[in-house]
């Protein structure tokens, strides 16, 4: 084995090992120190429950018939705009939200709550690897077995087929007692928590906080950096790393009730990722929100819902390197970006939640949102994109998606949808480009549609062509040049249009008209 693989399967194993460890034990005695009966008979007792109630979430949301149902919706959802530009909606055979396996999972593929209790129980939270206050050594019979792959589940447990001494890796075995891994743990309120510690140092990387029906793995972005380039130097295996990288992520799964389990994925603190690329700085920022992602599954009431809430997201990267032009590339083509060029993206965020209810056969989205303010993409310092909804009315808006016998489903939103977008290809066109058409060279459009409790609906007329009709309220599409607005009643829809001179060419393609 080369030094190289020794030194990757460090990399991978005492963070999997550290993660199973996470999915382990749930509560604790009044001691500020856990030692091997009080931990062992709380992963005895609570985590094949934790683990099972998960599992179960998981089979619910693959065989889940609304799910299916809900796959159509979105795509009708998606096809508003289909008909008029030449890409109608497809009603007959509606695509999965999530795709369904025919072939039932090997017994190897399972994840087998026993055997992970057994494995930290026997092998890792016991006498022999206790320290004393709170601290427990891990074992190089767990990371350095050079029979084991890393990454599964279940390697070398007792009946994997491997003997009951497994041959170590003499490499690992030396590089891992120069890492100094440890892991501390202290009793908190009704649980426990879990720190992996890492080097002279002790930088924390990785905790497991664990309480009472709740679990949650939490990194520290910057510990993590540190952690890393302490096992580099140990391996001698040179990593190249951002110089800068800063933020708390946590992944949270929680048991409400019977059958009843969420899991979500939070930014804690800022995350902050600064460097060179190349020799070219790059900057990444992220601000905190918890949760980020979340997915709640009750199976007794039949019920799921998801949310995303992606805060404000800033990037600045050299044009070329975004586009995935290398320096050398530059030079072999000249007409590629010239490698100067920044490009700056402020995106001021993303929201939205599904409600869906197996039982009721409804779903509902609601909070659609793209943040609290206007997202901006500039090059050098000027602004090319802009784009910002609903100012005037909280910058988000509800989805409520009525069902219609034989037709696509009315769509009604609340309280409405004003969307503003600025567009200006001028400052990225290149030299020797085509000139960049009036509707593309600094101008605003806006679409709204508001008026009593608007909703629309998408019209199929054939394959390729069809309309939107404004069942209630109205519809108006603008354009900071076009001389009037296309404007939209209840009853009427939104049509194509032939284009005639004069016209401006892009809002002179469609016009309000009756209904086919």
């Amino acid at each position: 084995m080369s030094n190289k693989r020794k030194s990757l399967s460090l990399y991978l194993k005492v963070p999997l090992l550290a993660a199973t460890l996470a999915t382990g034990m749930i509560a604790c005695d009044d001691s500020d120190k856990a030692g091997p009966s009080e931990v062992q008979s709380k992963i005895q007792s609570n985590l094949p429950g934790l683990l099972d109630s998960t599992i179960g979430a998981a089979d619910f949301l693959e065989h889940s018939q609304q799910l299916v149902a809900l796959g159509s919706s979105v795509d009708a959802i998606t096809a508003i705009t289909a008909p008029i530009f030449g890409t109608a909606a497809q009603t007959d055979d509606p695509v999965p939200f999530f795709a369904h396996a025919d072939d039932e999972a090997e017994d190897g593929d399972e994840i087998n709550s026993q055997e992970i209790t057994q494995m930290l129980v026997e092998q890792l939270f016991n006498d022999a690897n206790y320290q004393g206050d709170g601290n427990y050594a891990i074992p190089a019979s767990l990371v350095c077995a050079s029979d084991i792959e890393p990454g599964l589940p279940g390697d070398g447990l007792p009946g994997d087929g491997l003997p009951e001494d497994p041959v170590l890796d003499p490499d690992c075995v030396s590089n891992l007692a120069a890492i100094q891994p440890l892991i501390h743990v202290e009793s908190a309120g009704d649980g426990l928590d879990f720190d992996l510690l890492i080097g002279p140092d002790k930088d924390n990387p990785l905790s497991l906080e664990l309480r009472t029906g709740r679990l949650s793995v939490v990194a520290d972005l910057a510990a993590a950096k540190r952690s890393a380039e302490h096992i580099s130097s140990v391996t001698n295996d040179p990593l190249d790393l951002p110089q800068t990288i800063e933020g708390v992520v946590a992944a949270t799964i929680e048991l409400h009730g019977t059958k009843d389990v969420s899991l979500s994925l939070a930014i804690r603190s800022d995350i902050a990722i600064s460097g060179d690329i190349e020799g070219e700085a790059v900057s990444f920022s992220l601000e905190a929100t918890d949760p980020l992602l979340s997915l709640r599954v009750d199976e007794i009431a039949q019920e799921v819902t998801a949310l995303v809430d992606l805060k404000r997201t800033q990037l600045s990267i050299p044009l070329h390197l975004f586009a995935g032009d290398s320096v050398d590339d530059q030079q072999g083509d000249q007409a590629l970006t010239p490698d100067n060029r920044r490009l700056d993206i402020d995106w001021k965020g993303y929201s939205t939640t599904l409600s869906l209810s197996e039982a009721a056969q409804s779903f509902a989205l609601t909070n659609i949102g793209l943040g609290d303010g206007q997202s901006t993409l500039k090059l050098d310092g000027q602004t090319f994109f802009a784009l910002e909804m609903n100012a005037d009315s909280g910058h988000a808006f509800d989805l409520d998606i009525a069902e219609v016998a034989g037709a696509l489903p009315i769509v009604a939103i609340s309280p409405e949808l004003d969307l503003e977008l600025f567009l200006d290809m001028r400052i990225v066109a290149e030299e020797g480009d085509e000139e960049v058409p009036a509707s593309l060279a600094g101008e605003t459009y806006v679409l709204e549609i508001d008026g009593a409790a608007p909703s629309i609906q998408s019209i199929e007329t054939s394959p390729d062509e069809g309309a939107i009709k404004v069942v209630t309220g109205e519809m108006r599409l603008s354009s900071s040049s076009a001389t009037g607005d296309i404007q939209v009643i209840a009853g009427q829809c939104l049509v194509g249009s032939e284009l005639t001179e004069g016209e401006h060419d892009i809002l002179g393609y469609l016009a309000a008209g009756d209904c086919p």
